[in-house]
């Protein structure tokens, strides 16, 4: 017996073992899957039972009546929103308004203080003690009105720097307020573009279920024609509830983000809201040094540095003068009206001046504070600037990704499509599997979930951009 003879009878052993497994699962697949009942004729048969999927119903959070009406708006309209209501911004404009105030408090110490006084005094004098030298007793009362007037004259310009340094800290409450705007702008068109990401996905889902329908419903002809397996009816009513399964997800978690998104603009996040098909709109720039010097320029955070460093020059400055002679001077009228007596006024004007001598070490603490203050401040301008270069690189890195991105996921719904066409084609005609059908259906989902993922990240990445440099709009 020659070798080639002992090797193509082990080939036909296993070729025969393998069929006989084919045919065995087979069997068991039929037996599992189906349910033996009697034709007309009295003949036992075996029947498919499919169960009926119905397709998931969408679920809504309801609006109060005041909310009823629809609101429209693009990604811009979005931002524009946000940027007028959402509460961040609303704190960091009374922030400002704080710090106004404060100012005007120590600016008060430069101006007159005026402050009136009156004075009401009733007297029951005992007998010998009465003014008029009579013995009996008598009551009397008087009025006295007062005024009293004070100016700060001289305190070597302590005063002078605190005011100062109030209104760069006013300035730095300035740039706060303008970038919790930029922040409230970009965080809002972020939710607008993955709401409106999350709801292209639902319509893809959508679609995706009406694609494994027809699939079932190929898979059935076929085994009702007597050509088809039983278990591909099955896997395709699987593929159908899993698509079932997942367009519920799809359109919980577009509804999530729906809310998301009013909360982000700053209104109830149970308001009704339809959004447009519009882009972000390109960045003009010739180089990525312009964009570098774009941002340093405008960004209000090196505005927030800036003014930060000169609050504290300004604060060792009256640090410096804590300690100068301070000249005040002050006129004081009294009036007394007796209803005995007579009446009587005086007049008194003085000038003081204050010579501090020994402060134990105060003076030299309030340096010391200030400069650590205005070190500290420096060292914060140049992590500011170091943020807005990286977060700029970022932006550009993540802009210049997304394009690619984009284009090669449109290249890929291409390829999937053709090969979603092809697999039903062999199924349909009767040289293909179920399960190439099902993995190109499955592929061409995930091509498409990723051309609209890709254009939700570039219309994000050029706003992410737009915020890196300072812009808003």
């Amino acid at each position: 017996m020659s070798k080639n003879y002992i090797s193509n009878a082990i080939r036909i052993s296993l070729l025969i073992l393998f069929s006989s497994s084919i045919f065995l699962l087979s069997a068991l697949s039929v037996y599992a899957q189906n349910k033996k009942t009697k034709n007309t004729d009295g003949q036992e048969q075996y029947v498919l039972e499919l169960i009926t999927i119905k397709d998931p119903k969408e679920i809504d959070i309801p609006a109060p009546p005041e909310l009823d009406e629809i609101l429209s708006l693009t990604a811009q309209q979005a931002a524009d929103i946000a940027m007028r209501f959402h509460p961040e911004v609303n704190i960091a404009k009374y922030s400002q308004k704080y710090s106004q105030g404060n100012i005007q408090k120590i600016k008060s110490a430069l101006y007159p203080n005026l402050s009136g006084t009156l004075e009401y005094m009733g007297y029951s004098p005992s007998a010998g003690s009465n003014p008029s030298g009579s013995s009996s007793s008598s009551q009397y009362s008087y009025y006295s009105p007062g005024l009293s007037l004070s100016q700060l004259i001289y305190d070597g310009k302590h005063t002078k720097y605190l005011i100062e340094q109030a209104k760069a800290e006013e300035r730095a409450a300035w740039g706060a307020f303008l970038a919790s705007i930029s922040d409230a702008a970009f965080n809002a068109k972020s939710a607008y573009y993955n709401y409106r990401r999350l709801l292209y996905l639902v319509k893809v889902y959508e679609l995706n279920l009406e694609n494994q329908k027809a699939h079932m419903k190929m898979a059935e002809e076929r085994y009702n024609a007597g050509v088809g397996l039983p278990s591909d009816a099955v896997r395709t009513q699987a593929a159908v509830s899993e698509a079932a399964y997942n367009l519920t997800q799809a359109r919980t978690e577009a509804n999530v983000a729906k809310i998301a998104l009013a909360k982000t603009m700053g209104i109830d996040p149970r308001t009704p809201l339809e959004i447009t098909d519009d882009q972000e709109e390109e960045i003009q720039f010739q180089t990525f040094e312009e964009l570098c010097c774009q941002g340093l320029q405008n960004r209000p955070e090196i505005l927030i540095a800036t003014t930060e460093m000169e609050a504290a020059e300004y604060q060792i400055k009256a640090a410096k003068t804590l300690n100068n002679p301070s000249i005040r001077a002050q006129a004081e009228w009294i009036g007394r009206d007796r209803r005995l007596g007579g009446q009587y006024n005086y007049l008194q004007t003085n000038v003081t001046l204050n010579v501090p001598i020994l402060d134990g070490g105060n003076k030299a603490g309030e340096i010391t504070q200030a400069q650590a203050n205005f070190n500290m401040a420096y060292e914060r301008r140049r992590q500011t600037e170091q943020d807005i270069i990286e977060e700029i690189s970022q932006a550009y890195l993540e802009l210049e990704n997304a394009k690619q991105s984009l284009e090669t996921s449109k290249n890929a719904v291409k390829s999937a499509k053709e090969a979603h066409r092809l697999a039903e084609g062999r199924y349909i005609a009767g040289v293909g599997i179920l399960l190439d059908v099902l993995d190109a259906q499955n592929t061409l989902l995930r091509a498409e979930s990723n051309v609209i993922t890709a254009e939700s990240n570039l219309n994000t990445a050029k706003a992410a951009l737009k915020k890196a440099i300072g812009l808003t709009r």
